[in-house]
This record gives structure tokens, C-alpha cells and sequence, in this order.
């Protein structure tokens, strides 16, 4: 991560007033032309004003399934608060950033868009799609028109059903509680995510083909520890293989 170039990218988003209540265009732009400068094409979704729009963009091949970094661009108020700066001036004090949204969550968003010439650089297998929303501090309303762009990602790549990670990703940008839920692309990746999630835990297989879990031994439940997590790993995949094909198996 370039740690400069993050400073920059977030003094440029926080000089922007994107408090609910007003526009937040001029950011919009702002970010287009910082895209447009590294080749990268997007796409704006509005609101039903006009005033309002989020920014969608993908770095990698858009014709497989890939991850969402989401962030908002909108900000609380700052009517009636003693600031000692500007909060709409990002300030640096004793190795701190201040300024309004600097943490929620233009900081964020600062740090996905410096990220972006590494991501180009990197030879993406997987797409990364940056998502950037309006009126999140106000009811998430901005994200749930960019639902469709997800939709448009799966038809693109000729399919006609959501794998059940893509599925939970609609859920939660409408506020539905879902089970959390990692992809893990070997043993050692189930290992470390059953970790992070605390055990027990279930192995259910990831496949764009495969729909009915159960019936191809695609699932594994009450995993207790690592040596249960990688058997199951390993039973999932060879029993999906087996009775699907072997690109059924993605993880």
C-alpha cells in the first residue's frame, strides 16, 4: 500500500462536503477523472434526483465472479461541533489524520482507490468491483441500486443463477442479517477463515454449476478443528468432481 499516495487520494475526498443532505457529484467526478487517468472504465447509478450517484468500476476480468469493496461517500453533519480544523480540510497531528469521513468511511474508499494501480499491475484472476454509495449514513439507500450491476455480472458470464456468496451479498446490501461467509480457494485458506470464524464450523462447496449442495457431498458440518476442516476440504472436492465435472469445484 502506498501510504502517500492514500494521504492524497483521502485530502481530495474529504475536501468534498458530501454530508447526506447535499450532493455528493463533485466527489463523483473527482474520482472519475483519478480512474479515468489510470484506464479504468466505470459506470455512475443515480438516485432518483439526479443529485445523487454512485460510482461502480471493475479492475480484472468481468466474465468470472469476484469480490465487492464497498464504501460510502457520504458523511454525518458537523452542525453545532467544536472543531479545531476544518473538517472538511484533512489536518495531520502526532501521526493522526483528522477531518470528517477521514474514518468513516472516506479513509476506506481512500485506501481502496490508492490500492488501484497495484490491482491493475497485479494480473487479476478474479475481479475486484469498487462500489462507491450515496446516503449510507441514512438508511443505505444508494447501495441497493447497484444491485442490479451484480446481476449484470453473472448474465455476463452466462450464467442464470447466483452462487449462494452473490446471493448473501444482495441480502446484506438490504440490511437482511446472513451467516457469515468466507470463500476459501484451498485447504490452507479453509484452515485460516474456519480460524478467523472460530470453530465449529460448516465446508459447503463454491460452484457456479453445482446447486443441489447435499446431493453432490458438497457439504461438511460441526467441522471441530483444522484436521476436520482439511479432510472435509479434500472430501468435498473429490466428491464434487466425481459426480459434477472438474470445473464444478471452485472451493
Amino acid at each position: 500500500m502506498n501510504v502517500e499516495r492514500t494521504k492524497e487520494v483521502l485530502e481530495a475526498l474529504v475536501s468534498f462536503d458530501t454530508v447526506s443532505r447535499n450532493s455528493n457529484l463533485d466527489l463523483i467526478a473527482w474520482v472519475e477523472g483519478y480512474l479515468d487517468r489510470l484506464g479504468v472504465a466505470h459506470a455512475r447509478v443515480y438516485d432518483e434526483t439526479g443529485q445523487k450517484s454512485n460510482l461502480w468500476a471493475t479492475i480484472g476480468p468481468a466474465d468470472v465472479p469476484g469480490y465487492i469493496l464497498s464504501g460510502h461517500t457520504d458523511v454525518v453533519p458537523v452542525d453545532d461541533q467544536a472543531w479545531t480544523d476544518s473538517p472538511f480540510k484533512l489536518t495531520e497531528r502526532d501521526g493522526k489524520l483528522y477531518g470528517r469521513g477521514s474514518t468513516d468511511m472516506k479513509g476506506y474508499v481512500a485506501c481502496c482507490l490508492a490500492a488501484v494501480p497495484d490491482m491493475l499491475g497485479g494480473n487479476l484472476k478474479k475481479p475486484l468491483h469498487l462500489a462507491m454509495s450515496y446516503d449510507e449514513e441514512v438508511g443505505c439507500w444508494g447501495v441497493r441500486r447497484m444491485i442490479p450491476k451484480i446481476i449484470e455480472g453473472v448474465a455476463a458470464s452466462g450464467r442464470t443463477l447466483l452462487t449462494e456468496l452473490e446471493a448473501k451479498k444482495i441480502l446484506a446490501l438490504y440490511g437482511i442479517p446472513t451467516v457469515p461467509t468466507k470463500l476459501a480457494a484451498s485447504e490452507d485458506e479453509a484452515v485460516r477463515e474456519a480460524k478467523c470464524i472460530s470453530f465449529p464450523v460448516v465446508l459447503k462447496v463454491h460452484s457456479e454449476i453445482v446447486t443441489h449442495k447435499t446431493e453432490a457431498g458438497g457439504v461438511r458440518l460441526h467441522l471441530a478443528n483444522e484436521t476436520e476442516v482439511r479432510e472435509a476440504f479434500r472430501a468435498i472436492a473429490a466428491s464434487v468432481t466425481a459426480k459434477a465435472d472438474g470445473e464444478a469445484f471452485l472451493g
